[in-house]
């Protein structure tokens, strides 16, 4: 993969949905931060199942990773998640479950998917991403890293996140599953 982490999957896909088990084990000699919880304010609580599913061709691929607003879109409040930190040579695990059909979604989708139409397509392929970066040495007191379900979790903000973020992904596995697609 590269010099800071390496990450292993298994993915499994069928008439219920998609189920993503992960590990991202940190390679570098430092610690790294990797962007997969995100908050939800109406549950009061980290979402275990969070994820932003890309479909192209008949592929999928569910991503945790913070996703830049499109070109030209200013938002007041950007979606950002959390950095789980991860010593070196320590390995973050973790799950996602998402249900059948397969939906495509993103982080901005409220503005440029406002029809909120969908077509019915198959998903042959799925794959994963995983946002992290080297936690940046010497941040400014403001970022506090907060402790969450045994976790130590970081919230920086969007343009510190957009330039250290790196990703990492799998292979496409082939699976099938039905899906839905943004019109």
């Amino acid at each position: 993969m590269n010099g800071e982490a390496v990450l292993e999957t298994k993915i499994e896909a069928g008439a219920t949905g998609v189920s993503i088990r992960y590990s991202l084990t940190n390679t570098s000699s430092e610690p790294i931060l990797v962007f997969d919880r995100i908050w939800d304010s109406e549950k009061g609580a980290l979402d275990p199942n969070w994820a932003y599913v890309e479909i192209r061709g008949g592929r999928a691929l569910v991503k945790r990773l913070m996703e830049n607003p499109p070109a030209g879109l200013r938002v007041s409040e950007p979606k950002v998640p959390y950095g789980r930190e991860v010593a070196p040579g320590a390995k973050a695990e973790g799950t996602v479950a998402l249900p059948a059909p397969l939906t495509e979604r993103g982080a901005y989708d409220s503005f440029t998917h406002t029809s909120k139409q969908f077509t019915d397509a198959q998903v042959t392929a799925v794959g994963f991403a995983i946002g992290y970066a080297v936690k940046p040495k010497n941040l400014p007191p403001a970022f506090k890293a907060v402790e969450l379900n045994g976790e130590k979790l970081l919230l920086l903000d969007r343009a510190m996140v957009g330039s250290i973020q790196k990703t990492a992904a799998s292979e496409p596995d082939k699976q099938s599953v039905a899906a839905r697609v943004k019109q």
